[in-house]
């Protein structure tokens, strides 16, 4: 995993976490900071901290099986004869220092190898949830912005429509407006009320996942300047592609299971050759028999010997009924399925860059068309309201024209939230997304 960095929380001190989190605290909230205050408080992420460092025991305990073994044994025992001439029990002490390593044995070093694998793929996993937690605090985040983005627009369209009642009212009263002016002005109105409680319960959604996500509130949140991330890509889709082929952690952990696999294949092979062991022993055992007397040493019941021994054991299988031709085929079928697995795994992650890519460059041009569709809207609405004036345009041609430009504001502002949500996306596709490229989000 030498491409990837693992987040550091070092980065975040101890005293700045609990000022993020000290309830008086007042200062702008950035993303960064979100992000890093969730990492030691999202519990899945947390959760995802303790199974990786459990999954990375996997590489030692796999190495271990190629290592010796050493063990040291000891027995103390006493033996009764009461209807004994010469004794009346004997007393027995022994241990044993064993020694065992392994010279020649596939299957352990299958183990290791599928050990290693198997801290890969957690590694990946890891990064994996890691992404993930940069993805969800970063939706939120900005769904909080853009909610209160679309709130500050509807709040204005209903402030306007409003006035626009009013002036209807007074109109009709002086002769100069008619009742449908009324009722049109009545139902954007009422229409306009209903999508500010619509965008009020949006906006309170928003707040409480980002309070879920980082346990902070969303009202620490600035209003962010995005201007600057609304930029064309320089890179082409091909090179996209080749970047995520390469680094997407999908692909990585698909892959290190394929090498899982194969380790088990050679451990299904293992089970047709021989296995080469070293044995080493050393130890001493001694009787001293109760009340003891002259029969005692002749008959031996007081006895201390010493013993080494040095060997090398060879097993070789001979026949087990099928079984090991078996495991080895099954080894080798659920390689095959790895391997197509790694392949769809990777036909799936371009695909998905590809969208993302294509969602990116699709919304920046949204951006782009509804920047000139709220500048046109502004210019009609100017028109219309000089027209009215001279008697060219009613009430109601003015009516729509706000309508038209409240749309635009409201569409221009969900096209940037949508660019942005797919820019992520791209990134965590093409293996691009940590700690550190949150600073591209950010306008300075």
């Amino acid at each position: 995993m030498e491409c990837y960095k693992l987040m550091n929380l070092s980065k975040l001190s101890l005293s700045t976490f609990f000022l993020l989190l000290w309830p008086g605290y007042a200062q702008a909230l950035t993303l960064q900071e979100a992000v890093m205050v969730a990492t030691a408080y999202d519990s899945e992420y947390l959760a995802a901290v303790s199974l990786h460092q459990a999954e990375q025991q996997k590489r030692y305990q796999g190495f271990s099986g190629l290592l010796p073994e050493i063990t040291l044994t000891s027995n103390f025992s006493k033996q009764d004869q009461p209807k004994a001439a010469y004794a009346a029990g004997v007393k027995s002490h022994d241990y044993a220092l064993n020694l065992t390593q392994p010279l020649f044995d596939l299957a352990r070093f299958a183990s290791w190898q599928r050990s290693n694998a198997t801290a890969n793929v957690a590694d990946a996993n890891f990064l994996l949830s890691q992404q993930k937690l940069i993805q969800t605090v970063s939706k939120a985040w900005f769904a909080v912005i853009f909610s209160r983005k679309q709130l500050t627009t509807l709040k204005q369209e209903k402030k306007a429509y409003e006035l626009q009642l009013r002036k209807a009212q007074d109109a009709l009263r002086v002769g100069d407006g008619t009742q449908l002016d009324i009722d049109e002005a009545q139902a954007s109105y009422d229409t306009s009320d209903a999508n500010m409680l619509s965008a009020e319960n949006d906006l309170s959604h928003a707040e409480i996942d980002f309070q879920r996500l980082t346990g902070l509130s969303a009202q620490g949140i600035s209003e962010a300047e995005t201007a600057c991330l609304f930029k064309p890509m320089r890179e082409t889709l091909n090179t996209v592609l080749a970047r995520a082929t390469a680094k997407n952690l999908s692909i990585i952990a698909a892959s290190h299971q394929l090498q899982e696999s194969r380790s088990d294949v050679y451990a299904a092979t293992s089970t047709h050759l021989p296995v080469v062991t070293l044995r080493a022993n050393y130890g001493a055992n001694w009787s001293r028999g109760e009340n003891e007397n002259v029969l005692d040493q002749f008959f031996g019941t007081t006895s201390k010997t010493q013993n080494t021994y040095v060997g090398i054991n060879v097993a070789v299988p001979v026949f087990t009924g099928g079984r090991n031709i078996s495991q080895t085929l099954e080894a080798v079928h659920r390689h095959d399925r790895a391997k197509q697995l790694l392949e769809n795994t990777r036909r799936k992650i371009l695909q998905d860059t590809q969208v993302a890519w294509l969602g990116v460059n699709n919304n920046l041009q949204k951006v782009y068309a509804f920047r000139k569709a709220r500048q046109s809207a502004q210019k009609k609405l100017d028109s219309t309201i000089y027209g009215k004036e001279v008697g060219l345009r009613t009430l109601i041609d003015q009516f729509n024209a706000e309508k038209e430009l409240f749309k635009a504001i409201q569409n221009l502002t969900e096209s940037e939230n949508n660019f942005i949500q797919q820019k992520i996306l791209l990134a965590a596709a093409a293996g691009d997304l940590d700690y550190s490229m949150l600073k591209n989000y950010i306008c300075h």
